[in-house]
């Protein structure tokens, strides 16, 4: 129970942050909505404005589905259902906000094109000599090495040492620690 709590204190309100954000983007900021660059006149267009509100009921509409289904996350009682329900819930919660906000982008863009509000500077083409650009440095793969040998030389005296708990009194961890290391060190590897 714990862990559903943890859960759903933790990830459960991503969907309202998603929502809040990308609701955010139907705002003209600089003349820029959802995505798509706009004229200054396309603000007081009625069809920009019908989309922009279908886009703003949609994201509420997506992002209460997926506060329903958080909650129906609640409903599964072991520990592994628990987490892989929460964690294909995350998956979708981040995803399916985003479905809309395609969908309304590539209608602005329609229009803008049938418009014709394409200003003269998205229109012209830069060319860039890449010979006057420096090559870039790269890291040699070894750098990794030695903290991959540490991690299996880790990984290999921890199964060492689980091989060995069996000799393990059940006393504190102190005097169970030594007798581990004293019956380890007694056995050949």
């Amino acid at each position: 129970m714990m862990l559903k709590i943890i859960l759903w204190a933790s990830i459960g309100w991503m969907p309202i942050l998603i929502c809040v954000m990308l609701i955010n983007e139907a705002k003209f900021k600089k003349n820029i909505a959802v995505g798509v660059t706009l004229p200054y006149e396309a603000r007081e267009d009625a069809e920009i404005q019908k989309i922009l509100a279908k886009y703003r009921k949609n994201m509420i509409i997506v992002n209460a589905i997926m506060l329903v289904l958080a909650c129906a996350c609640m409903f599964f009682n072991d520990e592994m259902s628990v987490m892989t329900s929460w964690f294909i819930w995350l998956d979708a919660a981040i995803v399916a906000p985003y479905i809309p906000y395609i969908s309304t982008n590539t209608k602005l863009r329609e229009i803008k094109a049938q418009r014709g509000w394409i200003h003269p500077e998205e229109q012209h083409t830069l060319s860039v000599n890449m010979d006057a650009i420096p090559s870039s440095t790269w890291i040699s793969p070894w750098v990794f090495a030695p903290s991959g040998i540490i991690c299996l030389l880790l990984i290999a005296l921890i199964k060492k040492w689980q091989s060995c708990t069996s000799c393990l009194q059940p006393s504190a961890l102190p005097s169970g620690l030594v007798t581990a290391i004293c019956t380890a060190t007694r056995q050949r590897w």
